[in-house]
């Protein structure tokens, strides 16, 4: 048996490494004197001590990491594997909102988006709904958008937009709405009509029947990341208050390309607000 501090240095951890691997549940001392309290490890248990600490300095999340342990060769493998496409992501995702600083602190033109006037009409979506943090809004969505895609026929996912739908305030939980225009999808599909409601109701108990008011909005296209969306809503946001209009959420992002086949770099996003002018209705 080896006590904890010769057992740290032989592992090229530390003692406090050691005793938050044991109080995680994932790494017991062999034994634990009953008078002292001091930890004792048998030299087999180097081994997994030094692959915790390696998973851990990856970020490796801590339930992958008990499956780990456990995991057959080929288990470990699939494990490993989907962490690293996880962290191809995060790295993605680090670049794009480098680029998006260095844009910020260059001498371009902050509010180089051309805002339009127009009027939306009522719109009926079926949707799916997902809840994210602020930081992650981006890379959830994207996520949502693909998968709402991918349960559209060929015809239909090719020619129709995907439409997001934001609250005006971000707080620490977001929920967001991503679907498609109802009139857009044939009935068959995904939705029946209800005569007891006299309304939608779709087949897959994932999607939602969301209604957008009509009126009159402010709209801006944006290309690039969907990352450096703020870039374009902030001129957008900039007009309507220069102009004394009230806005009304949600927000709303019109994803002309598919983020899953499309480089982020050329993703087309049509973004739009409702708003209010002082002699609108109340």
């Amino acid at each position: 048996m080896i006590p904890i501090g010769p057992f740290a240095r032989l592992t090229r951890l530390s003692v406090k490494q050691l005793r938050s691997y044991d109080a995680l549940g994932l790494l017991a001392p062999a034994r634990v004197d009953d008078g002292s309290g001091y930890r004792y490890y048998h030299p087999a248990q180097a081994r997994t001590a030094i692959t915790i600490g390696l998973l851990r300095s990856l970020d490796v999340p801590l339930e992958t990491i008990r499956e780990l342990l456990v995991a057959d060769d080929e288990a470990a493998d699939r494990l490993l594997a989907t962490h690293r496409t996880r962290l191809a992501a995060e790295l993605a995702r680090t670049e794009r909102t480098i680029r998006a600083l260095r844009h910020l602190r260059s001498d371009l033109e902050l509010m180089p988006h051309r805002v339009r006037e127009g009027v939306d009409p009522p719109r009926r979506l079926l949707a799916i709904r997902g809840t994210s943090s602020a930081e992650r809004l981006a890379d959830d969505a994207a996520a949502e958008i693909s998968r709402l895609l991918a349960t559209l026929p060929p015809s239909t996912s090719a020619e129709t937009p995907v439409i997001g739908l934001y609250p005006l305030d971000l707080d620490d939980d977001v929920t967001f709405s991503v679907g498609v225009e109802v009139s857009a999808v044939t009935d068959a599909w995904v939705a029946e009509v209800d005569p007891s409601s006299d309304g939608i109701r779709p087949v897959d108990n994932a999607l939602v029947d969301v209604e957008i008011p009509g009126g009159p909005v402010a709209r801006a296209v944006h290309v690039g990341p969907h990352d450096e969306l703020p870039l374009a809503w902030f001129p957008l946001l900039a007009w309507a208050r220069e102009r004394g209009h009230e806005v009304v959420g949600p927000v709303r992002e019109r994803y002309v390309d598919d983020p899953a086949t499309t480089e982020p770099h050329l993703l087309r996003t049509e973004i739009s607000i409702r708003f209010e002018t002082s002699g609108d209705p109340a």
